[in-house]
């Protein structure tokens, strides 16, 4: 019975191993040698096989000549996807291929040509518009538009599919510019498509006084905004505006009706392009236009300060662009002069100030006084006054009072706590406790001293004097005396996460960084914790964050993992928010953990994984219907989406982690644990790195970073897979060893090398954490440079020269003897309760013991490599690589891994003996942990003492299923 496009989905969902499905193809092809459906399912599963990519392009390509041609769309479109994905694996730098080629467009080419209905020929050309847009091969594209024009399309459609055509003139012009630039080589295609899109752009504006009916034009908003892309792109800001001076009476008739959107947009056109001449023209225009639309003085005044108020919030980007402009065009007094001229005309002629709206106003105001000098004390004080109520008052205000000389900065302090204890003291004198009067009043009071706290902390941890520990610790009690009150009139829901409680938090965590005592950071998560408690309707995903990024600071899976939980993240906040527990985790709890708080850390990067991949589907299935209904308007905004998740920063890390429990569960690492080299070309970095409250705001510029949050970062992710994967790689076997193996770096190299030209080096703190700076530069660069040794036939063109043999050897033992001394068991000898001589509990600690065992499993296998070159005499590494130092290395990683396990023993013992009791000492340390046993009971403190003891043993578990082989 013939196969169909049903049953080839059947058949693969049936035999997902490779091997088999090869042997069941097989059969069946004796009996039907030409069926393309059993052919389609060969090639595919040889796609899945090792160096079996040639084989698998021909048959595709075979398929391509087949007689009567192929006119089954899903079968087309599965031979389209298999030849790009063949040509890639052969040579992985034809990553941005732009077209499939002409052999593989013949498929569609000839069953366009059996076809002989014109809906049937447009529907297929359609298809391949879609899958070329979404596999951006913008050729096909292009030719799969020009195809369905030539068949007739229907008149509604007509000016989808004219301005379709611009859009890939436009992507295909730009991808061989991409190419050329790469490559070196002129290509003269560039400018022919590039021109091909401007002139049809051009046609359709010039078209806009003729009738509807006959030509495509510019008849919407969305059309002139489709045009400004279309030139901005091409670097022709100036012939754009040109012919925006003259619209045709049609377009003039759009521009009047929207005239407010028409003039930012051309605003946002020249800013992209830093054409600043016409930035400040269009600017003073616009400013111009605000004040004519009414006289503030004379006539009504609410015109001037509606519009006014709207380039204040937002269309600020005007006034960004406007000071971008005058820093781009003029000396720096002359530029300060233009600004304070406009600045003196528009404050000095606003209408009465309105609090509902003073605050975009003030913002801006300040904004220009910096740009001016600094902002002056008696506008952030009357802002503050004014705007006190809100609670972004002091994100608004923090960078400003920032600019104030430091006797400006007391004098504002002393001005707003006068203003707080006034507040209260009117409260005291009217409340009666009862009202919702009197609760509004103790709420603005309760705001204003939060509001004083929060600028009181900025000045005790202003540089660039060292913080004061007893003013902090200070802070700490009055924020949470203030919390306290909170609790008492509001419910509890309301103010579990207030601003109050944040900043004792906050206060604490900055204790922890100046000391590095953890007693702080154990009281800042059994606080959070116990704010979490009292958030019975789960509406603080802030708080759980926070909770979520402090036990795991501590080490504390399990109960970071129960808070991650209740944040509930949504789709695309994946993107956002998942760094906070899942950055490093490999290094932290590889295994997760079992029982009531179980969790699974491979589970839980895998999810992320899949759904910013169903987001990017999500993002086809909106931009590609079919060819007519193609929002052409739209596309270039969701293509730069899609890119975002496709080349996604988490994606990334989340891959890397899940290659890295790979290995240390000792099981092979996934083939689909990778990315496209186009992927690595241009990271983006959707993380929110301020999703965590308390662990930012009040931090001045300068201020040393807490490792508390170590961003993983662009290079970060690139010096990962560069230098430690590529070791593992050869080590575990991941790829064959020799050329294919080397080979395949090069074009990653290649990649890399290429992204990170122009990105200034970071210091290793923001680029790796102490413990990965440590390992790579003891153990992992030196293993590269045995391995560039061991392969002198082959070049990893990847690494760099790393250096000699000998050295190499000699830091990895020197280290190794380091690494085992420190494990030595008799540093736990005695059962006391104070932990004395215990490695650190932290997430600190983890990574450390974490990443030698990784750095151990490696060396482990590279033995497999040096043994052999051992005992061969003839090798030309025989005299470096000798039986005694493989035996030297063996003895080290075995009594490593010995002493390992007995240190991890031991300490989970003690920690089950007296860990609850030493946790619950670091709660009551010092004067914060008398300020936080107040908030909190003491039998439950007693509890969240033993439930972190058994938290940490649980952490330790994983440790032990860490083995060698």
């Amino acid at each position: 019975m013939a196969f169909n496009w049903d049953k080839l989905c059947k058949a693969q969902r049936d035999y997902p191993r490779p091997k088999f499905a090869l042997d069941a193809v097989g059969k069946l092809l004796k009996k039907r040698p030409t069926d393309p459906y059993l052919l389609a399912w060969k090639a595919s599963t040889l796609l899945r096989l090792d160096r079996r990519a040639d084989e698998a392009l021909s048959l595709w390509i075979n398929l391509c000549q087949q007689q009567p041609p192929i006119t089954d769309l899903n079968l087309l479109t599965f031979i389209y996807y298999g030849i790009l994905k063949a040509s890639r694996q052969i040579n992985p730098s034809f990553s941005t291929l732009s077209s499939v080629g002409a052999e593989g467009l013949k498929a569609w080419q000839n069953a366009a040509k059996s076809l002989s209905n014109r809906k049937a020929k447009l529907k297929l050309w359609s298809e391949l518009f879609i899958v070329a847009m979404k596999e951006e091969c913008w050729e096909d594209a292009r030719l799969a538009t020009m195809q369905a024009n030539k068949e007739g399309i229907d008149p509604k459609y007509r000016k989808n599919l004219y301005y379709s055509l611009i859009l890939v003139y436009q992507l295909a012009g730009e991808r061989k510019a991409d190419v050329s630039h790469k490559t070196g080589k002129i290509d003269q295609g560039v400018q022919i498509q590039l021109t091909l899109a401007q002139r049809q752009m051009k046609d359709a504006y010039d078209n806009a006084p003729k009738s509807t009916d006959e030509v495509i034009q510019v008849a919407t908003m969305s059309d002139l905004r489709f045009m400004a892309a279309i030139y901005e792109r091409q670097n022709r800001c100036g012939e754009l505006f040109q012919l925006w001076a003259n619209p045709p009476p049609a377009v003039k008739k759009i521009i009047d009706g929207a005239s407010w959107d028409f003039a930012l947009l051309g605003i946002e056109v020249a800013h992209q392009q830093k054409e600043w001449q016409l930035v400040e023209t269009r600017c003073y225009q616009l400013i111009d236009e605000i004040w004519q639309s009414g006289n503030p003085m004379t006539g009504d005044p609410s015109v001037v300060s509606v519009k006014l108020f709207n380039i204040c919030t937002m269309c600020w980007t005007m006034w960004k662009s406007l000071l971008n402009a005058t820093a781009g065009l003029y000396p720096s007094a002359e530029g300060r002069f233009k600004i304070e001229k406009l600045y003196s005309s528009v404050w000095n002629s606003l209408p009465p100030l309105d609090p509902r709206t003073y605050r975009a106003i003030g913002l801006t105001r300040l904004t220009l006084e910096s740009y001016l000098g600094h902002p002056t004390l008696d506008t952030i004080t009357q802002f503050y006054i004014i705007c006190f109520r809100n609670p972004s008052c002091f994100k608004d205000l923090h960078r400003f009072v920032t600019l104030l000389s430091a006797e400006e900065q007391r004098t504002f302090q002393s001005s707003i706590s006068k203003h707080a204890q006034k507040l209260g003291a009117m409260m005291k004198e009217n409340e009666d406790g009862s009202s919702e009067e009197d609760i509004r009043n103790i709420r603005l009071w309760h705001e204003a001293e939060t509001t004083v706290l929060k600028f009181e902390l900025l000045m005790i941890m202003s540089p660039p004097k060292e913080p004061d520990l007893t003013l902090l610790e200070n802070f700490v009690e009055n924020a949470l005396r203030l919390w306290r009150l909170q609790l008492a009139v509001e419910a509890t829901d309301a103010v579990c996460g207030s601003d109050a409680f944040l900043l004792a938090v906050e206060g604490l965590v900055y204790l922890f960084e100046s000391t590095s005592l953890l007693e702080y950071l154990y009281q800042a998560a059994v606080l959070t914790r116990h704010a979490i408690s009292l958030d019975r309707q789960q509406y603080g995903r802030g708080l759980a964050l926070l909770s979520t990024r402090l036990h795991l600071r501590l080490g504390l899976g399990t109960i970071a993992f129960e808070h991650y939980n209740r944040v509930q993240v949504k789709e695309m906040l994946h993107d956002n928010v998942a760094w906070v527990p899942l950055s490093r985790i490999s290094q932290s709890h590889p295994f997760g953990a079992s029982g009531p708080r179980g969790f699974s850390a491979d589970n839980e990067l895998e999810k992320v994984i899949s759904t910013l991949s169903r987001m990017e589907n999500k993002i086809d299935d909106l931009l590609y219907g079919d060819l007519q209904h193609f929002m052409y308007d739209k596309a270039f905004d969701l293509l730069e989406l899609k890119r975002k998740l496709r080349t996604s920063l988490t994606k990334h890390f989340c891959i890397i982690e899940r290659r890295r429990i790979a290995r240390l569960a000792g099981a092979p690492v996934d083939t689909n644990l990778d990315l496209p080299l186009r992927n690595y070309e241009d990271i983006s970095d959707n993380c929110h790195w301020d999703a965590v409250p308390a662990l930012r705001n009040t931090r001045p510029v300068g201020l040393k970073n807490t490792d508390l949050i170590s961003p993983i970062t662009k290079l970060w992710v690139h010096s990962f897979r560069s230098l430690i994967d590529v070791v593992n790689g050869i080590a575990f076997k991941e790829f064959p060893t020799g050329h294919q193996a080397f080979s395949s770096c090069e074009p990653f190299a290649q990649t890399i090398n290429s992204s990170n030209a122009g990105i200034e080096e970071p210091d290793n703190g923001a680029r790796f954490s102490k413990t990965e700076t440590g390992l790579n530069e003891f153990y992992w660069k030196p293993i590269a440079c045995i391995l560039q040794k061991i392969f002198p036939a082959e070049k990893l063109p990847i690494w760099s020269e790393m250096g000699s043999l000998e050295e190499a050897f000699q830091q990895i033992f020197s280290q190794l003897e380091i690494d085992t001394s420190e494990l030595h068991p008799n540093l736990l000898h005695d059962d006391n309760a104070d932990f004395v001589g215990a490695p650190n509990l932290t997430e600190d600690g983890l990574n450390a013991v974490y990443g030698r065992l990784e750095v151990l499993r490696t060396l482990d296998r590279l033995l497999d490599f040096m043994r052999p070159i051992s005992k061969a005499r003839t090798h030309a590494l025989h005299k470096d690589i000798t039986v005694a130092r493989c035996d030297l290395l063996h003895t080290y990683i075995t009594e490593f891994f010995r002493l390992h396990k007995i240190r991890i023993e031991m300490l989970m013992g003690r920690l089950h003996v007296s860990g609850g009791a030493h946790i619950r000492a670091l709660f009551r340390c010092k004067k914060t942990g008398a300020a936080v046993n107040g908030m909190i009971a003491e039998e439950t403190l007693n509890r969240y003492s033993k439930e972190y003891a058994d938290s940490a043993i649980e952490a330790l578990k994983g440790v032990l299923k860490v083995n060698l082989g």
